[in-house]
């Protein structure tokens, strides 16, 4: 079975989808958010404080 331009090749989505949580909840834990989504009170996604994480890898270096 070949893949014409309209057909999807499921299985490489999946993996594709598969990998962007992996490297979207990495991220969050390097900015200092736990892996599990949150929701704010008004609605929104809580928001990552990066400036924190810097200062933070800043003084465990001795910078």
């Amino acid at each position: 079975m070949s893949l014409t331009e309209n057909d999807i090749d499921y299985i490489a989505t999946v993996r594709n989808v598969k990998q962007f949580f992996k490297e979207f909840q990495q991220l969050r834990v390097v900015s200092g958010l736990s892996a599990k989504i949150r929701l704010r009170n008004d609605g929104y996604l809580e928001e990552p404080n990066f400036r924190s994480f810097h200062l933070n890898s800043q003084i465990r270096h001795g910078k």
